[in-house]
């Protein structure tokens, strides 16, 4: 999840204008798109801004109730995830080569609009549904939490030589890693292919989301027999 995040994240800015699941810088771009009189880019940004927030509202609801009866919402969600990825996938980039990012948002379409709401759809999607990991909270989506509590447990592991703390702090570096491996292998691709190939680049992280979503099945799967054995331990 964290490679697929970072593969996104720098797709999104770097075509599309804006960003999928940093809601900090949309919300500063917003603000300043506005005071520079550019209101369709500051639309742009408020648009992907309010869809991140009404579907982390909405996710977070289905999730309690999921979670309640017991059912599978990883899978669900990862389907989501592939279904709001396929608009930016097959649907034209429609700015022209030297417009692409997000210095040239008030040349984009309305198309373009829609593509990058579905794609802040994705990562509301992915920082709702999957934020925890060995017990501990993580963030797919950006880097800021990851490397504080990076440091945070690596710097108390070595203090009070605790070695689960130093394990907390391998499980951060390896989800800032992979993000940043996830960013680094998009902007490779991105500079060797031509404006039209570049939104085919999204066929990298919807494979590795389908392959995902059938490994759910099985952990779920696994976790319901965990849960039959011990309540019959009981």
């Amino acid at each position: 999840m964290a490679f697929i995040g970072g593969f996104i994240e720098l797709y999104s800015i770097k075509v599309r204008g804006t960003y999928a699941g940093m809601m900090t810088g949309n919300v500063i771009n917003t603000f300043i798109s506005f005071l520079d009189n550019k209101t369709k880019t500051g639309l742009f940004y408020l648009s992907c801004v309010l869809t991140f927030f009404f579907t982390c509202f909405i996710v977070e609801g289905i999730l309690l109730l999921l979670k309640k009866n017991k059912k599978n919402f990883r899978s669900l969600i990862i389907f989501l995830q592939i279904i709001v990825l396929m608009p930016s996938l097959f649907l034209k980039v429609t700015v022209q080569e030297e417009f692409l990012g997000y210095t040239n948002l008030e040349k984009a379409t309305y198309l373009d609009l829609l593509i990058n709401c579905f794609l802040s759809f994705y990562g509301a999607l992915q920082f709702t549904a999957f934020n925890k990991m060995n017990g501990h909270v993580y963030v797919a989506t950006m880097l800021s939490s990851t490397l504080k509590n990076f440091v945070v447990n690596l710097m108390d592991g070595i203090v009070k030589k605790d070695k689960n703390l130093l394990l907390n702090a391998l499980d951060f570096f390896l989800v800032a890693t992979f993000f940043i491996f996830g960013g680094i292998v998009f902007y490779l691709s991105f500079k060797n292919l031509n404006t039209q190939q570049i939104q085919y680049l999204l066929a990298v992280p919807i494979s590795i989301l389908f392959i995902l979503f059938i490994f759910s099945f099985i952990t779920f799967r696994n976790e319901e027999t965990n849960d039959d054995t011990l309540k019959k331990a009981q």
